[in-house]
């Protein structure tokens, strides 16, 4: 017997209708249910290697799977011509869907492959992370890497459904786990107050993967970040920009670290930077502050990650801020939260910004060192 899952519809702009299904062991049966087992599969080298039933399900109902490799080589233009290129081989036409299991890297290069393939055709995430089925499965950022840049080419395509197969959540090592719950706080941070007093009253639910709390934490996420999207689609009012909140230092320190910080271990350290930055600036109270900082360490999010961690210099660091494509001249577009829930669009200069966060980045990365058990 097959377990309950939770489900949300919704359509943004352009009548671009989105459903995201959140349970457990739903793969199967939500696919056949609507109506894409006529699709092609794409699965992760990892994923499959790790999680070998997903061949298997999948290779009972769909006409074709492949595996391809996963994380940051899969970003890569080859990449997704290969994809189009298995599409072409197996006959696929503009209806044929394509179901895409994997991580954010895999799932932005197959999306954008989908995007092009007869100028589009249906798509199916079935994210593999948290972090993706939080983040990245969702808003229709597609891209690949080139020339040494990052997501240099690329498309917005949205997917018409998104699983949720909470298998995968399960089976992930405790520090990836807890790394994907940044992109979670951040939502209660930017954007709602109620899911941030949620978030604070279950997280002990949450740490232990109880399937209701998982359940509710990310179909509440997806329906914050598609609030979001639905009124900013590409990214050109202003509004889409919440998203970043914590990237701009994020991004900066988890390129500098070799990727020895996971992303979403940046993302709650930037997160705890710009915070300290806002209340600095007098835009942000000390309160809200405070209460940034509890839930980032009551997660543990940076716990066995900050002590194998060397910060970059001061020039390194400022450098990396001024690559920033956020920047604007010599103003950075940075979202400051005001107070829980709360937040509006600055234009900082940059270099400023740059400086005075680094300090601030040295004095957290020695707070949390003293906080490590």
């Amino acid at each position: 017997m097959r377990n309950s899952y939770d489900a949300y519809e919704t359509e943004i702009v352009d009548k671009i209708k989105y459903k995201v299904v959140v349970g457990s062991n739903i793969i199967k049966h939500v696919i056949e249910e609507e109506g894409y087992d006529n699709g092609i599969g794409i699965i992760g080298n990892g994923i499959a290697k790790s999680n070998p039933w997903i061949v298997n399900e999948l290779n009972e109902m769909l006409k074709d799977i492949t595996i391809v490799d996963d994380g940051e080589n899969a970003k890569r233009l080859e990449t997704a011509l290969s994809i189009i290129e298995f599409l072409w081989k197996k006959g696929a036409d503009r209806w044929t869907p394509l179901i895409v299991v994997a991580g954010g890297s895999l799932g932005d290069t197959a999306a954008f492959a989908a995007s092009l393939y007869m100028r589009g055709i249906p798509l199916v995430h079935i994210p593999t992370t948290l972090l993706a089925m939080v983040d990245s499965s969702i808003g229709g950022k597609t891209a690949v890497n080139w020339k040494g840049y990052k997501n240099i080419i690329g498309s917005f395509y949205h997917p018409s459904l998104i699983i949720d197969d909470l298998r995968f959540v399960k089976t992930l090592p405790e520090r990836v786990f807890r790394s994907s719950l940044a992109e979670v706080l951040k939502y209660g941070i930017t954007l709602s107050r109620d899911f941030f007093n949620w978030l604070k009253e279950n997280r002990s639910a949450i740490m232990k993967r109880n399937e209701d709390s998982l359940k509710y934490a990310i179909l509440s996420s997806s329906k914050i970040k598609l609030s979001v999207v639905s009124k900013d689609p590409k990214e050109r009012k202003g509004i889409r920009e919440v998203l970043n909140y914590g990237h701009t230092v994020g991004h900066a320190i988890e390129s500098l670290s070799n990727y020895k910080l996971y992303h979403g271990e940046a993302i709650a350290l930037g997160m705890i930077v710009e915070a300290k930055y806002a209340n600095l600036e007098g835009l942000l109270d000390t309160k809200s502050l405070e209460e940034i900082i509890k839930i980032v360490n009551d997660y543990k999010i940076l716990r066995d990650a900050i002590n194998d961690v060397e910060l970059p210099n001061e020039e390194e660091y400022i450098e990396a801020i001024l690559r920033d494509k956020k920047r604007k001249g010599d103003k950075i577009r940075l979202p400051i939260v005001r107070e829980i829930g709360v937040w509006e669009l600055a234009e900082i200069p940059v270099y400023d910004f740059a400086r005075r966060t680094y300090k601030i980045l040295r004095e957290t990365y020695e707070e949390l060192i003293g906080l490590q058990p």
